[in-house]
């Protein structure tokens, strides 16, 4: 099914030729006195909500299949913090093992826990997002999520030796015109795309993979030792006060059901509400100048 705006609505029967429309299923003509279609790539009668009560539903179901996707690759993402934390523990544990000087690193098997329970947490939020009503709540809780992010970040990226993937520029659009950069960022989205589907292949076929080193060394954790004591304060207050918040109602509004007025994701940093079928949102891929 195509939902991409960038995506050619113009479809022609392969037998009688008829020009037809993929999202209203109407006849499609552009151009002329009985032009009924303004563009290849929107139909104005989907915009319009001029539809068969077939077409609504079936647009309802493939927004409610994107956001269950959305956040279940969230989710996803979760459990792997959770395996690579777990990860990190084992690893100092061994490290430790015959060491005189393990109390000393207590606080970074307290931190570890700590981000663990988090991640659970943090977890539990995607269906309370899935479920959220698209009300006056929707902007506050979407802007606590992204402040829950940037503490969970934070003492992430003091434990672990490799940091989370921050989107680089986009090679090819630094001093390009818009045209070009357009294409460039594209032929980047589809690689991603075919790499995630890479991976999900890889998924399924129960591919073995070694894992990898995450501990930072002793050294940078004993340097490290009041800010990751200071980060692991602020992720547990924090997403104490968020959860209790949810919990009240005070941050969001639970359905039974999605809400079909709810239609896309807010990015708290640039203020764009983005499709469900876009994972990332377009102002992560600008370059920001020192």
């Amino acid at each position: 099914y195509i939902t991409n705006e960038d995506h050619c609505l113009h479809m022609i029967c392969s037998q009688c030729k008829y020009h037809w429309c993929w999202a209203c299923r109407q006849r499609f003509k552009v151009g002329g006195g009985d032009a009924n279609h303004t563009s290849y790539y929107k139909c104005t009668y989907l915009q319009s909500g001029s539809v068969g009560e077939e077409v609504k539903k079936r647009e309802q179901i493939l927004r409610e299949s994107q956001m269950f996707k959305f956040y279940k690759a969230r989710m996803d993402e979760c459990e792997d913090d959770i395996k690579q934390l777990k990860l990190l523990k084992n690893q100092l544990i061994n490290t430790l093992a015959s060491s005189e000087e393990v109390h000393e690193y207590d606080f970074l098997f307290q931190a570890i826990d700590k981000l663990i329970t988090a991640t659970k947490r943090k977890r539990i939020l995607n269906p309370v997002a899935f479920y959220s009503a698209h009300d006056s709540k929707k902007k506050l809780f979407e802007f606590q999520l992204k402040y829950m992010e940037e503490h969970y970040d934070k003492l992430f990226d003091a434990l672990l030796a490799k940091a989370p993937h921050q989107p680089s520029p986009i090679p090819g659009t630094q001093g390009a015109d818009p045209k070009a950069k357009n294409v460039a960022k594209k032929a980047l989205l589809e690689k991603l795309a075919q790499l995630t589907k890479l991976k999900q292949t890889k998924l399924k076929q129960k591919i073995h993979v070694e894992p990898k080193p995450v501990m930072r060394s002793l050294e940078h954790y004993k340097k490290s030792r009041d800010d990751i004591k200071e980060a692991t304060q602020s992720v547990t207050d924090f997403f104490g006060k968020l959860f209790k918040m949810v919990r009240e109602g005070k941050l969001v509004t639970i359905l039974e059901s999605p809400d079909p007025n709810n239609k896309g994701w807010y990015c708290s940093k640039c203020q764009r509400n983005n499709e469900f079928g876009k994972s990332v949102c377009e102002c992560a891929w600008t370059t920001v100048k020192p």
